[in-house]
């Protein structure tokens, strides 16, 4: 059986086979050279997200930089676990303050320190027996994402937690509706105030803008004309437009006033009940972090 091979524009054979009856039959070459192909080199990359850094590296640069990072890792490890040791005995004599930034100093090197996690709670909370420090810097955001210390604080501290929310959660319900129905009629008192000043502005800064207009065209018959009328009519214009600027700039500072008063009414610190309920509301949602239910009670 005669064999021959045609290549067309590509590059891509295609296999003539003259069969015994005198018939012929065509065969992909490639796909029958298929398992011959050009051997394959395979790298075993980290199970990790990918990383553009280790992109066109040649498989020696690859492994030299793998090791290079695991070395750096080795040693934070090696680090953060001897920072922990010292933040332990640190908490072990009762300085809570030198034990917590051990065990912050350890999380820096480790994030993934489990244990120096809940040593820097411990410390923080004074063996569980402070929960004030819970409120502090954004305390009760951070130790939402850990959920093993967030547990642990549940769990040594649920109790006086949920008495602090349940208290925190009656006050703010005494408070509240005095306090908006308050707020509301401040803002309208407030809103009336700020359109009357709004309304005098306006009518004196166009009226400033029409004697200044006034001016312009009583001027320009000052040079057409032998009478004295254009001359005291530019006087008479300029002094109503000086007169009329004055108004415009006085209610224009009372308008300023008048609108920072009414924005200051919507925020709850602009009162001392309103700082309280900011206050409670604040730490009713940092609770709610604490005990995984912010999607209850959100922050003000």
């Amino acid at each position: 059986m005669e064999e021959r091979i045609l290549d067309d524009d590509e590059s891509r054979g295609i296999k003539i086979k003259r069969t015994a009856g005198g018939g012929t039959d065509a065969v992909d070459a490639l796909a029958e050279g298929e398992e011959a192909a050009e051997e394959e080199i395979c790298l075993d990359l980290p199970d990790e997200e990918y990383d553009e850094d280790l992109v066109g590296l040649t498989p020696s640069q690859l492994k030299e930089e793998l090791e290079r990072r695991e070395k750096l890792k080795r040693e934070a490890h090696e680090e953060s676990e001897r920072l922990k040791i010292s933040a332990d005995e640190k908490l072990a004599e009762g300085k809570f303050a030198d034990a917590e930034l051990l065990y912050a100093q350890a999380l820096v090197c480790e994030a993934e320190n489990t244990a120096a996690a809940i040593g820097l709670w411990t410390a923080r909370t004074r063996n569980f027996t402070d929960p004030e420090a819970i409120f502090m810097n954004n305390a009760a955001e951070e130790l939402s994402e850990d959920e093993t210390s967030r547990a642990l604080v549940v769990e040594k501290m649920g109790k006086p937690l949920h008495e602090l929310r349940d208290a925190y959660a009656k006050e703010e319900a005494e408070l509240a509706p005095g306090f908006e129905q308050k707020q509301q009629e401040r803002r309208e008192a407030f809103a009336a105030n700020r359109r009357y000043y709004l309304l005098r502005f306006g009518v004196f800064f166009v009226l400033a803008v029409l004697f200044a207009v006034g001016i312009g065209v009583s001027a320009s018959f000052i040079l057409r004309t032998k009478s004295d009328v254009p001359t005291v009519l530019v006087g008479v214009f300029a002094g109503l437009t000086f007169v009329a600027l004055v108004l415009s700039v006085i209610f224009a500072r009372k308008l300023f006033v008048a609108s920072r008063l009414y924005a200051a009414n919507e925020k709850l610190a602009s009162t001392e009940t309103g700082a309280r309920l900011e206050f409670l509301r604040g730490r009713l949602y940092a609770l709610s972090l604490v005990f995984a239910d912010s999607d209850e009670i959100k922050e003000e």
